[in-house]
């Protein structure tokens, strides 16, 4: 997916730190926990740990100084052998989160995610939905505050994809109203391939629709539309309807609810309020001026799925006056 620099940088205008939402002519929006789950899967259950993933890690794998870029990096660790072995893996789980999840700010590889890694080598609970929510958030916070000192927004690194990801779900209907139409790669798409057979395949879920969606609108056009909000044949506050071909195989469904218990504590996620981290990874950084922490601080952002309700198909409520008149 290409980044579409027009769309972020016209929405980030509409960027309310305070909230964490987007205050559109329509109505404000946010980036909810079940839009992380409905469009990639990442697990949004389990508790986030403040200060665990601060330290370096256990693995043994290349030494950062024995290559210059990424194609080192996995040539570094192919080992000779039929199945992959723990450590391979806990080199590609490096790449997948430092390269494709958080986009970290270096362009080369890094261990700073290193012992979160390992821990999903080994399988554990960790609600990595919940991680990459914070991350993209923090993003957010960063471009707005350049935005109101009115100055250029410099080069932030951050899951910028999972932001484009959640507009192009609910801009679709402006250039293509039907998302089972979208057509993704094919597992074995070949670019030397120049035959037209085999090469894609219809879109299996929502990340993979909403990832082939191309927006070709300049700034201006994207500002006026944000500014003025949608009309009513694109405005569209639950995309995930319970008939549809693109929802993940998974253990909850907005139609059917909380049918079970697993159902029921996936919701409670989606609407129960947070504090996310969203710098918290191992690396180096400035210490904080009074603080006996070394490395990267911790930063925090808040989750607040109440002020957005009608985003989980319940009914939305203007939050009451406290100030009354006797």
């Amino acid at each position: 997916m290409e980044r579409n620099d027009s769309l972020l940088i016209s929405a980030s205008y509409f960027w309310y730190n305070s909230l964490n939402a987007f205050i559109f002519g329509h109505g404000p929006m946010i980036i909810t926990l079940a839009d992380v789950y409905m469009l990639i899967g990442l697990r949004t259950t389990g508790s986030m740990q403040p200060y665990e993933y601060l330290s370096a890690g256990y693995k043994r794998l290349a030494k950062i100084a024995d290559y210059t870029g990424w194609a080192n990096y996995i040539l570094n660790h192919v080992e000779d052998g039929s199945s992959v072995s723990e450590r391979e893996y806990v080199a590609f789980l490096n790449m997948w989160l430092e390269k494709f999840i958080f986009c970290g700010s270096s362009c080369g590889p890094t261990y700073n995610y290193k012992l979160m890694v390992e821990h999903l080598a080994l399988g554990k609970d960790i609600p990595l939905g919940k991680y990459l929510l914070g991350a993209a958030y923090h993003l957010m916070y960063q471009v707005a505050a350049q935005l109101l000192k009115n100055e250029p927004v410099q080069t932030i690194n951050g899951p910028w994809w999972l932001i484009q990801l959640w507009l192009n779900l609910y801009m679709h209907k402006s250039v293509r109203p039907d998302l089972r139409d979208m057509s993704f790669p094919s597992s074995n798409f070949d670019e030397e391939y120049r035959g037209k057979e085999g090469r894609t395949r219809q879109c299996m879920n929502y990340g993979e629709a909403t990832s082939a969606i191309t927006i070709d609108f300049d700034v201006g056009h994207f500002f006026k539309k944000l500014y003025r909000g949608f009309d009513v044949v694109v405005l569209t506050w639950l995309p995930y309807k319970e008939d549809d071909e693109l929802i993940f195989p998974f253990k909850f469904r907005f139609e059917s609810g909380c049918s079970d218990e697993i159902a029921a504590a996936i919701f409670n996620t989606f609407i129960k309020p947070y504090v996310l981290l969203a710098e918290f990874c191992h690396g180096r950084g400035k210490m904080v001026k009074g603080s006996s922490t070394p490395g990267n601080p911790l930063t925090y952002e808040f989750y607040n799925p109440s002020f957005m309700a009608r985003q989980f198909g319940i009914g939305q409520l203007p939050p009451a006056c406290s100030l009354r008149t006797s």
